[in-house]
């Protein structure tokens, strides 16, 4: 059976605003007691409704006992931790003390942007999403295990076996059969730096299914698992870190992975409307 393969590789470029020479800070943490005071007048921060909140050239930020608040530059990626009982002004390079004490917070990797959104490369691999097979993941992401578990749902009535390809540009590196509706990859079949599309395949009489993926470079690919590694040990309950850590696996074409943190995030503070920004 002829089947015609459509790979498309988009470039994502970011639309940049009239303001974008201009800094743009956001609220990564609140901890304790804290308000931001505005042309509008003083009102509270928390980490339930100020995540990822824009703070203004020229604004106040003030901390009670006990309080913190973290501020990321999205312009330099620079992070600037208010103390408790302090007071700070936003100013264009920096969070200025006024009282008390501000600190750089170090171990922040952000996007590299105008704006703070990321842009970058999104392979896309042809598949009938309205077919009865629907492949499901890995898809349009980039992976790290060598042995990853592709995943699919079959409603097809009366298909009980697909045909699982693996392809490596025009080059087959795998064909297998099965019955459910997963497939783990043995080991020695995928290379780091390369790219594959993968199918489920229902024979003649049904439509097919696909989703592309990636893999970092050796070098890259031990960097973030060990940026993961870090931060699953360390920084679980820093709410700063895991919004940073959120960006740095979008910045690596970690789409899947980058959802499933961002999910977690959301859900824990559902009312703060800045946390829709996140990849």
């Amino acid at each position: 059976m002829f089947i015609r393969i459509v790979t498309l590789l988009s470039v994502l470029m970011l639309s940049v605003s009239a303001f974008a020479a201009d800094n743009i800070w956001k609220i990564f943490e609140v901890k304790g007691k804290a308000s931001i005071i505005t042309e509008g007048g003083s009102r509270a921060l928390s980490n339930e409704k100020s995540l990822l909140e824009t703070v203004r050239k020229g604004n106040k930020i003030k901390t009670e006992a006990g309080g913190k608040v973290v501020v990321v530059s999205l312009k330099n990626r620079q992070a600037y931790e208010l103390g408790d009982n302090s007071e700070a002004i936003v100013e264009e390079e920096q969070v200025r003390a006024i009282k008390g004490t501000v600190v750089i917070k170090k171990g922040f990797s952000l996007p590299k942007s105008s704006d703070g959104r990321m842009g970058g490369i999104v392979m896309r691999g042809a598949g009938n999403t309205r077919s009865c097979l629907k492949a499901l993941s890995p898809l349009n992401t980039a992976v790290l295990d060598l042995t990853p578990l592709l995943r699919w749902e079959n409603n097809c009535d009366g298909l009980t076996q697909v045909t699982i390809t693996v392809l490596a540009d025009e080059r087959t590196v795998l064909t297998s059969e099965t019955t459910e509706t997963s497939f783990k990859i043995p080991a020695e079949v995928l290379k780091p730096g390369s790219r594959y599309m993968w199918m489920i395949d229902g024979g003649a009489n049904f439509d097919m299914a696909s989703g592309v993926f990636s893999i970092p470079t050796e070098a890259e690919r031990n960097e973030a698992l060990g940026k993961i590694s870090e931060f699953n040990r360390e920084s679980s309950e820093d709410v700063a870190a895991m919004i940073a850590y959120i960006y740095y696996l979008d910045g690596k074409g970690l789409n899947e992975l980058t959802r499933l943190e961002s999910d977690k995030l959301r859900k824990r503070f559902p009312d703060s409307e800045g946390l829709k920004e996140l990849p």
